[in-house]
């Protein structure tokens, strides 16, 4: 039994997976809510499937990239509610888990890649290239728009682009192997798969030490005569 919080986006989500299913999910879609709604929906979540903390086997966090203030957050409360359970804390990619949700979906092109993406602003883009199994091809970093970042991938088979970012890179990428899933969003349902597998590997996050990615911070690094275009 995971218990799993997202926040690197304006979705407040938590959600049960038990058995490699979700077992429960709450979320709501509200900007700027994860401080009031976050910890309220974990004692729901807990409430309805009649468990208490002390009964899960870890607790998993989003970590990003996406929202300082939100992962910030989320990252708090998970680190609050294991250390307090004394169960392990798990740290899964925001942008792997995107590329496995869609991964697993029906329809998609044969031996497809996955470019998960969260809006920077302007031109930028926080993204990188996995598998449908969620594994990264090319880790996660910052990228502009204009600058195709994509099109190594896209002359050698089909290239799935999802998440927040992926109007965005549409109004660019004019290209047959590209296809667009921008309702492909950041939610706790998604990260049950991949949080198993890293507690399955004991792969833990450390919860003295353990800060998520965030956005700011690494397109805070790019040069600013590529940023303001």
């Amino acid at each position: 039994m995971i218990l799993c919080i997202e926040s690197s986006s304006q979705n407040c989500s938590v959600a049960l997976w038990h058995q490699g299913r979700v077992a429960g999910l709450i979320e709501e879609d509200t900007p700027r809510a994860h401080a009031s709604l976050l910890s309220v929906f974990v004692e729901r979540l807990l409430a309805q499937a009649g468990i208490s903390p002390r009964e899960l086997d870890a607790v998993a966090a989003s970590a990003g990239p996406g929202s300082y203030t939100g992962l910030r957050i989320g990252v708090s409360l998970a680190k609050g509610i294991a250390f307090g359970a004394g169960v392990p804390l798990l740290a899964v990619d925001t942008l792997a888990s995107l590329a496995h949700h869609a991964g697993q979906a029906a329809g998609n092109p044969p031996g497809a890649l996955f470019y998960p993406t969260v809006d920077a602003g302007r031109t930028e883009l926080f993204a990188g290239i996995y598998d449908g199994q969620g594994r990264a091809l090319r880790a996660a970093g910052p990228e502009f728009v204009e600058q195709e970042p994509w099109m190594p991938q896209l002359g050698q088979g089909p290239l799935v682009v999802l998440g927040s970012g992926a109007p965005k890179c549409e109004q660019a990428i004019r290209h047959p192997n590209a296809s667009f899933r921008p309702e492909v969003l950041p939610s706790a349902s998604h990260l049950g798969p991949l949080a198993q597998r890293a507690l399955e590997a004991g792969q833990l996050a450390d919860l003295a030490y353990f800060e998520p990615l965030y956005l700011k911070a690494y397109v805070a690094k790019l040069p600013s005569k590529n940023v303001f275009r």
